[in-house]
């Protein structure tokens, strides 16, 4: 028989008096307001003074009860301020089983205790107490699931890790100037690592997502990159004095956890602030064990947070604590922040948010200086990047040629161990660089603009459809619109302007990246500091490659 329990029946649920809490009210002061009221999710409050209420009603047999009873355990070292250690329990009882989650951590209890004495699960002292009768068809996983937001894409779909990745602090790679930096070989076995990393420690529990919080776990983050965007996410702690937070383009942070922590400072400040403002504007958080809705939306580097429908930041500057004073990137990771404590997320859902025109920089409005050939002094104003490689470049009539003495129909990669080239001057930021370009069949070049983000060289002609590493795309990170390049063996031109962390290429007058946000460095970047001058760096690892009438312009305004 199904138990049908209607809010005002569960006011007047059979409670007999408990000796341990009628000493005294243990519930926060919040919560005490709430006695014997439905909060979103549809649990009955009490406070320590209502339990002794009694009803001759049978409030039914199936329920979640959930509340807070002092530890056993102190708290660590870094939270021994707070006084007492306090545990978090959710007790399910359902038609198929009983279970208990405890700090986190979920058992499997046989014991049934009728609807009508459910107060025998309370150990003395406990607090926060709120319980909600369900049906025998109750479904856990189904409860506050949502499968779709109108003009959002989900980025969790409730059943496996699909669609995430690891995050890890092995070699910094959590750092996005040092990941995106890493040569393809390496970047792929760190992130092999931080993905079995993450199934160690995050998991798909009851339709959530559940992180342990437990030693060696770290962050995880959505699989694809993103710059404006709208995210709405559902979290819970698991664990009073409990704390976790949202890296948006992955930087720290939007701030989750227990208000008790910091005496009534909510969830949802820029916590990493030190100049803009840091703090939530108010405490919207609802009580540890229950869920919370956050709605972030960040365009350019403001963003706004609402938390459980009050907004909590109003356009706030989100400053970049890793390189202070510069802005944050562009485009970048969404993460969610591993803290050591144990915390679940579900309905997850992003929106990708078109630039804001007064961020979008005009390139042909920009100050120019005066034109500098980079060839006109042959390999005078060039360097090895490796002076122990063996050097495969010369100039011979204004033509810059590298040869790896290899056979591209055998390998793609310079097995004779020819070294890169870069010009000795370093001090290049925003410019114009055009210039001509012949790539032998199969074979594969770039030029690094600043010596940090490769427009990529290679034949490309009649493979389909264009990809992020097709002639004239920024490796890895932006895919040309358009295939327009030549057979290999054809002289091409390539013009290519960066300009306030934007980039314009046109392969043989074509535009085939128009004016699209930088997301970072690629791989093999000489370094991951992107607001600092740098060299033009030609890749001479891979294979032959030929370059002619090289002219770069400053931009100096």
């Amino acid at each position: 028989m199904k138990a049908k329990i209607t809010i005002g029946r569960a006011r007047n649920i059979v409670l007999a008096a408990v000796a341990s809490l009628a000493a005294g009210c243990a519930c926060d002061k919040c919560v005490c307001g709430n006695a014997a009221k439905a909060d979103a999710e549809g649990f009955i409050w009490y406070s320590c003074a209502d339990i002794g209420l009694a009803t001759p009603e049978e409030p039914g047999e199936f329920y979640v009860l959930r509340y807070e009873h002092p530890a056993k355990e102190p708290l660590d070292d870094g939270r021994k301020a707070l006084g007492r250690k306090w545990n978090f329990v959710e007790v399910r009882q359902l038609k198929d089983a009983v279970t208990i989650i405890e700090d986190g951590v979920l058992s499997k209890s046989g014991r049934r205790v009728p609807g009508r004495n459910w107060r025998r699960r309370l150990p003395p002292m406990s607090r926060n107490v709120r319980i909600k009768f369900v049906g025998e068809d109750y479904d856990l996983a189904a409860d506050g699931r949502e499968y779709a937001l109108e003009g959002f894409k989900s980025l969790f779909n409730g059943k496996d890790l699909s669609g995430w990745r690891g995050c890890s602090q092995e070699d910094k790679f959590h750092d996005s100037r040092v990941r995106r930096a890493m040569i393809p070989e390496d970047r792929r076995a760190h992130q092999a690592r931080a993905d079995e990393l993450m199934k160690e420690h995050w998991h798909v529990r009851d339709g959530v997502l559940f992180f342990d919080g437990l030693k060696g776990g770290y962050s995880i983050a959505a699989e694809k990159d993103y710059g404006n965007v709208e995210v709405v996410a559902d979290w819970r702690l698991l664990r009073v004095y409990g704390d976790s937070g949202f890296y948006m383009r992955s930087m720290p942070q939007v701030q989750i956890w227990d208000p008790r922590m910091w005496n009534g400072l909510g969830s949802g400040g820029i916590w990493n602030n030190t100049t803009a403002p840091f703090a939530a504007s108010v405490c919207a958080d609802n009580p540890v064990g229950n869920w919370n809705r956050c709605r972030m939306r960040m365009v350019g580097s403001r963003i706004s947070v609402w938390l459980n429908g009050v907004r909590v930041v109003d356009n706030v500057e989100y400053e970049n604590c890793r390189a202070p004073g510069k802005p944050i990137p562009l485009i970048d990771r969404f993460e969610l922040q591993c803290h050591g404590d144990p915390v679940e997320f579900r309905n997850i859902f992003v929106k990708e948010l078109p630039e804001d025109p007064a961020d979008i920089p005009d390139p042909s409005r920009a100050v120019r200086g005066g034109k500098i050939d980079l060839l006109a002094d042959g390999m005078a104003g060039w360097e090895a990047t490796d002076p122990n490689a063996r050097m495969g470049w010369s100039v011979k009539d204004g033509v810059l040629s590298n040869d790896t003495g290899i056979d591209p129909e055998k390998t793609s990669r310079g097995v004779a161990g020819t070294t890169s080239l870069k010009t000795k001057r370093a001090d290049f930021y925003d410019f114009d660089l055009s210039c001509e370009v012949l790539v032998p069949k199969k074979c594969n070049s770039g030029i690094y603009l600043r010596g940090r983000y490769e427009i990529q060289v290679l034949d490309s002609f009649g493979r389909g459809k264009t990809d992020c590493h097709f002639m004239g795309a920024l490796y890895d990170l932006i895919e040309p619109v358009a295939s327009a390049e030549k057979h290999a063996g054809e002289w091409q031109h390539l013009d290519m302007t960066i300009y306030k962390r934007h980039l314009t290429v046109k392969l043989n007058g074509v535009t085939i990246i128009d004016n699209k946000p930088i997301p970072g460095v690629t791989p093999g970047a000489t370094d991951g500091d992107e607001f600092t001058p740098g060299p033009i760096l030609l890749q001479g690892d891979h294979s032959n490659a030929s370059f002619r009438n090289m002219i770069l312009t400053p931009i100096v305004k």
